[in-house]
């Protein structure tokens, strides 16, 4: 059966499917055209139970007069759990709207507290009523938001079991958006040219986060996920073009990022590259190593992944670092192991042409930490 995510942050779609003998039962959540897939779950009088690994979370909810009401429950380490009510009917196709406001293409969204790493960016697609598009912030991208505009209202919201979402409001008669971003964010939407034209912009993601002293080599010593401690000094490393990327198991955007990078790494290695995720978990390290071990199979990622710590202590374990941004953040350094440059975020999927161009930025500055006209 398909089934309609209704949720207090956001409208996800599922898809279940009942096995023809048993109990046996899946469920499958979508991030645009994305799919997780539950690993098991079952169905039996009346109750539902569901698993993710990639998000090591479960769904458990009650069938009764067409709908399922339950719990969504995500655990960030043995103890800590984040648990969120579900709401879930028969999915219907969005009716056609005819006077819905055309809200097709580039924008960007300034909130009303003017903190300037609040202005994103969103592409919306638009197909009739039905609309579709993925938030760039200075972090990353919300993961593919869809909705509907009716007349001249505009919700759409995302949930593929870990950062729900909505932004939601109308369309001005000037044409501008009046929005707020989960319930608690007021937001300004203006065409991208019009933005740009008043001098609002986002943030440029190579030009937030610093390094205290540009001119030091970039420190780290953590153990990988079997124990042994590694070190930007080892000898593997030396004379080596680097990536370090600050990371995380739990994070959307990292295990976006995670099959890029190892891409590159498989692609330079043998012009000097070499690629290092600090990863910032939990604190509870026999987990923590089981989620960084799956973070590796599931990304197929062949670079070492190193435990650095926990998510409340990046500032104590990177004290160089300033203006810390969020996951992922890479750090490009030259074969002295200086900080040539430094990438907030990333651009996955969802963003459409804009992954494509991330990407290729992101490749163009690898090639030229690896020419030999290179300067440190």
């Amino acid at each position: 059966m398909g089934l309609d995510c209704d949720r207090r942050w956001s409208t996800c779609t599922v898809s279940d499917e009942a096995h023809p003998k048993g109990t046996n039962a899946q469920g499958t959540l979508y991030d645009g055209p994305i799919e997780y897939p539950s690993d098991s779950g079952k169905f039996e009088n009346g109750k539902l139970h569901l698993h993710w690994i990639i998000t090591n979370a479960d769904l458990d909810a009650t069938y009764a007069n067409g709908e399922l009401t339950g719990k969504y429950v995500t655990r960030r380490s043995n103890t800590k759990l984040l648990t969120k009510e579900v709401i879930a009917k028969r999915a219907a196709p969005a009716m056609e709207n005819a006077k819905a406001v055309p809200v097709a293409g580039r924008w960007t969204l300034k909130s009303n507290d003017n903190d300037p790493k609040n202005v994103w960016s969103i592409t919306i697609q638009q197909h009739g009523s039905e609309v579709s598009g993925a938030i760039e912030r200075l972090d990353g991208d919300s993961g593919t938001l869809t909705g509907t505009v009716k007349d001249r209202h505009l919700i759409m919201s995302h949930f593929s079991g870990i950062r729900p979402a909505v932004l939601e409001g109308d369309v001005n008669a000037d044409g501008s958006l009046k929005l707020v971003y989960n319930e608690k964010l007021a937001m300004t939407g203006l065409r991208a040219e019009a933005a740009k034209a008043s001098g609002i912009a986002p943030i440029n993601p190579t030009q937030f986060t610093k390094v205290k002293n540009p001119e030091q080599p970039f420190p780290f010593s953590f153990p990988d996920v079997s124990g042994t401690t590694v070190s930007n000094t080892d000898e593997r490393f030396r004379g080596k073009a680097m990536l370090v990327n600050i990371t995380g198991s739990w994070c959307p955007n990292c295990n976006d990022d995670a099959p890029f990078l190892d891409a590159l790494y498989k692609k330079y290695k043998a012009q000097g590259l070499e690629v290092v995720g600090l990863s910032f978990e939990s604190g509870d390290l026999d987990y923590d190593r089981d989620r960084v071990k799956q973070f590796i199979s599931r990304n197929h990622v062949s670079y070492p992944v190193l435990i650095a710590g926990t998510v409340d202590n990046i500032a104590t374990q990177l004290p160089f670092v300033e203006n810390f941004a969020g996951y992922p953040t890479t750090f490009f350094l030259d074969r002295e192991g200086k900080v040539k440059l430094i990438h907030d975020g990333f651009s996955g999927p969802g963003t459409g042409a804009d992954y494509a161009r991330v990407k290729a930025e992101i490749e163009a500055e690898v090639r030229k930490l690896l020419s030999p006209k290179s300067t440190n």
